[in-house]
């Protein structure tokens, strides 16, 4: 994502030689008016890239008090989350597995305690 922030900030890019082995040319930013400009490319890669990471998240059951427009809106901050940051993604799976995975040793050891009639 860094390279990605620092390639929006520059004005021009290498590119590889087309003509020449060894000369190097430069590659400035591409209107979009008669050929598909960077404008373009980017918008639609980013914009895929949203709605993949919108489709993929699966955020918790909501509470029943919470609005859709609550629901939506920490979608929408996930997703933009996933976007800019991915590995946080991961690490907040990886802790909700790991707190599931103690809470249910808890429960079946407070269940061995006190066993219920209906197993």
């Amino acid at each position: 994502m860094f390279i990605f922030l620092l390639f929006l900030a520059s004005n021009t890019a290498l590119s590889a030689p087309i003509f020449e082995p060894h000369a190097q040319e430069t590659t400035h930013w591409v209107s979009a008016p008669t050929t598909r400009g960077t404008f373009g490319l980017l918008l639609s890669c980013v914009l895929t890239l949203f709605l993949c990471l919108w489709s993929s998240l699966h955020p918790n059951v909501p509470h029943k008090d919470e609005t859709p427009v609550r629901r939506s809106t920490l979608k929408l901050m996930y997703t933009l989350l996933a976007l800019l940051a991915p590995e946080l993604i991961v690490y907040t799976a990886w802790c909700e597995h790991s707190s599931a995975t103690t809470l249910v040793k808890e429960v079946n050891e407070a269940l061995e305690v006190c066993p219920s009639p209906y197993r």
